[in-house]
């Protein structure tokens, strides 16, 4: 097994013959928690031919090294009267010839969540609908934990809130009813499956122009999960927050969170970010893992833009110390362009090769070697053109 120490090096010296040592000191720095994907691979778009690649994106995502994966709740899509999902899926057809697709994809739909009733502490079990949650779980989680329980790993599972609009923000302001829609969603899957994601992600992007929820919304609404969670029997979930939309804007998100509720920052477990707009440099990073060190939390980088590169990987690892890390949204996706939105390309004609993208050939190197519970520690790099980031897997082995 080739390192990332060797792999590095070897670029290195293809630009200058001076020897670089990297010192590896006795500290330890972050614990990593895994590579992430958002869910999709064109199953959800393609019902029918998806199929034909299904397995293999996933079989794909797994040989890169991919081991957490995001999964979403759609306010509207879940708390609502109306069940959307089914009646697409039951069609069966890919989503151009389907005609319950556009309800299914609608923002309008996603974002228009019905009270189940006006009591949020009560749950009409028939104003909750699963099928979205219910095709992921079934398509994507549970075929991902049985292939990386064959290699002796193990899937860390998100579930995220996804509300993509500056109104009908029923669980924004209404933080029980948040709680409920949560709580509604963990009893599902428990009575279901026998199983509940390892993390929830409190509400993706709130600092986004369709959204537009506070700081201090936020703390209400992990409050309210936390609690109505543990108060049903639940453990406590890992509670993962603010998302922010601009990695530039997560310090003070943050901080905000602190300041409306303590009790509500206590709750939380990895602070993450995204990385769109304003690129962020060394001295924003260093002070955003300052806090959360300092705080006691871990952090995370979990989506960015097309311009995604491998330097920002690096930077993320070495001077975000990051625990966890997304770079390109989805598993994969039935295109011949590489966009920048996916670690695979995937041929829909048969038959059906699956091609990495050229961010995955680069990210490869640090995803296949840096495995869940590996811990960096601290180094002393010769010189600035080889910043090495040595992790010491579970079972040792220094990568």
């Amino acid at each position: 097994m080739k390192s990332i120490f060797s792999t590095i090096l070897t670029l290195s010296l293809a630009v200058s013959m001076t020897a670089q040592t990297v010192t590896v000191g006795s500290t330890s720095l972050q614990t990593w928690k895994g590579w992430e994907a958002t869910f999709h691979d064109g199953l959800h778009d393609f019902p029918a031919s998806g199929q034909n690649w299904h397995n293999a994106a996933l079989d794909a995502f797994v040989d890169l090294g991919g081991n957490r994966i995001r999964t979403e709740i759609h306010s509207g899509l879940v708390e609502s009267s109306t069940d959307y999902v089914t009646p697409y899926f039951a069609d069966g057809r890919d989503y151009s010839t389907n005609p319950f697709y556009n309800n299914f994809v609608s923002n309008t739909v996603r974002a228009t969540p019905i009270n189940d009733n006006a009591d949020p502490n009560t749950i009409n079990a028939s104003g909750f609908k699963f099928a979205e949650i219910d095709r992921t779980v079934d398509s994507y989680v549970t075929p991902l934990k049985l292939k990386l329980a064959v290699r002796g790993e193990t899937l860390f599972w998100v579930l995220t809130y996804v509300h993509f609009s500056a109104s009908n923000q029923l669980h924004v302001d209404t933080p029980a009813e948040y709680g409920e829609i949560i709580l509604a969603t963990w009893q599902h899957l428990n009575t279901t499956y026998g199983m509940v994601p390892d993390a929830l992600e409190i509400y993706l992007e709130p600092d986004n122009g369709a959204a537009l929820v506070t700081s201090a919304e936020i703390a209400a609404m992990t409050v309210a999960a936390r609690n109505r969670l543990v108060n049903a029997g639940f453990a406590k979930p890992y509670i993962i927050a603010p998302t922010t939309t601009t990695s530039t804007a997560t310090l003070g998100f943050y901080r905000g969170v602190k300041t409306a509720n303590s009790t509500a920052a206590s709750y939380i477990d990895e602070v993450t970010r995204h990385r769109y707009g304003t690129a962020p440099d060394d001295t924003m990073l260093v002070a955003l893992r300052a806090e959360v060190e300092a705080d006691g939390k871990k952090s995370s980088m979990l989506e960015t833009d097309f311009n995604g590169t491998l330097s920002n990987l690096h930077q993320d690892i070495e001077i975000g110390r990051v625990s966890a890390w997304n770079g390109k949204w989805i598993i994969a996706y039935p295109t011949a362009t590489d966009t920048g939105s996916m670690y695979f390309m995937i041929n829909p004609i048969s038959p059906y090769g699956i091609t990495k993208t050229n961010h995955a050939k680069y990210a490869e190197h640090y995803m296949k070697y840096i495995r869940q519970n590996a811990v960096m520690k601290s180094v002393t790099n010769s010189s600035s053109n080889f910043r090495g980031v040595p992790f010491v897997n579970p079972n040792g082995k220094y990568v």
